[in-house]
């Protein structure tokens, strides 16, 4: 999903597969330590950029909704996003990066 298309209670999506199958989710898929720490930084700025240009923070970004296709990583699971208005966004959202950074540490290592 391109941040840029976010906003105003639309969302622009595509099926991310092949053949009607559904690319693995993150928690699924294997890679190296050096391409997860890769994968970390791209999932960064991606939510940075939602967070910069459509002003929503994911309410539950862990790597069950990160789909893993052609060496990329795709956010899913927008339905339960928060607007950037909400009373105690920063430490929510901080509370999100710090999980999210544990998941990967723990992906990392496997």
């Amino acid at each position: 999903i391109n941040a840029e298309y976010m906003g105003q209670h639309v969302v622009l999506m595509e099926f991310i597969g092949k053949d009607g199958v559904a690319a693995p989710r993150l928690k699924d898929s294997s890679f190296s330590p050096k391409r997860a720490v890769k994968l970390y930084f791209e999932c960064v700025v991606d939510v940075r950029n939602i967070f910069q240009k459509a002003k929503l923070v994911h309410a539950d970004l862990s790597e069950y909704n990160i789909l893993y296709w052609k060496k990329n990583c795709f956010i899913l699971m927008f339905l339960n996003q928060l607007n950037m208005n909400i009373l105690m966004l920063w430490s929510f959202s901080e509370k999100i990066v710090r999980t999210s950074t544990s998941s990967s540490k723990n992906m990392a290592s496997k």
